[in-house]
């Protein structure tokens, strides 16, 4: 087996895997592989990182070989996807009854003030908006991934024929970032130029404002009697009530920030 020389990291690499290992909001297993390559940085043997992750060693050399060949979006990026269920509606529904029966004693009998339907039914959105003409562009994928990054981006473009660079700004997400975006922004012809936010910020992102406000069109204290239905409600908002009537809220989806300064606050000491 070859050995794993240390100190192959760059300082830069370095740091951005030691802010990954010490940001507790971090997913748990991205962290955990930030953690690994460092401890490979410093001598560890595979053996010994296993044996301190309760891993298989032969994950750690795989890690070590994706950071090699590809880098660290590539490590950080899990790749996996979800599916829909493959219950029955009659099986969904005998689970939801069972699980209310055993573990929700205390709400049988009572009269819920919203309905609600069995199963777990998503429906994906991966879109943007535009704050100087509300435009909206977004695509329905299976599972929100690079792949529908790159549908997105590229029906961005085709939505600005006219513009020769086109700024789209967009937070930390690992598919954001992963193999399939740098293939489409690697083109010759591309016009996309990527901004990202700083990490965990959604406050500075518009287009979870237009998501805010689709749920309180759509989804708050509302009942739909199926899966359909409720999709239908949420592309209906999608394709027609943001072009046909984006003046009643566009004034809260905007760039415009409330400022907080210790000022506002009583700091306990």
């Amino acid at each position: 087996m070859p050995m794993i020389r240390p100190g192959f990291l760059s300082s830069a690499d370095r740091l951005e895997l030691e802010a990954c290992v010490r940001r507790q909001r971090e997913d748990h297993g991205i962290a955990r592989r930030a953690n690994a390559i460092l401890l490979l940085d410093d001598g560890k043997s595979c053996q010994q990182i296993s044996d301190f992750l309760y891993l298989d060693d032969d994950t750690i050399r795989g890690w070590h070989k994706t950071y090699l060949q590809d880098g660290w979006d590539a490590l950080a990026f899990d790749g996996w996807k979800g599916g829909q269920s493959h219950m029955t509606q009659a099986q969904q529904v005998a689970l939801c009854a069972w699980l209310e029966a055993r573990f929700c004693r205390s709400t049988v009998g009572s009269n819920p003030a919203v309905l609600s339907t069995a199963g777990r039914g998503r429906v994906n959105i991966h879109g943007a908006v535009n704050l100087e003409t509300f435009d909206a562009p977004f695509v329905e994928p299976t599972t929100v991934d690079g792949v529908s990054a790159v549908q997105l981006l590229t029906k961005i473009e085709a939505r600005n024929p006219d513009k020769r660079i086109i700024h789209v700004i967009w937070d930390n997400a690992a598919y954001h970032k992963g193999p399939d975006v740098r293939a489409f922004l690697a083109r010759t012809a591309c016009r996309i130029h990527l901004i990202q936010l700083p990490p965990y910020c959604p406050h500075l992102n518009p287009i979870e404002r237009l998501w805010a406000v689709l749920h309180q069109y759509v989804t708050h204290n509302r009942y739909y009697p199926s899966q359909k239905q409720f999709a239908n409600a949420i592309l209906a908002f999608m394709r027609k009530t943001i072009p046909q009537e984006w003046t009643k809220f566009r004034d809260k989806v905007s760039d415009k920030f409330r400022v907080i300064t210790h000022e506002n606050f009583r700091v306990l000491k």
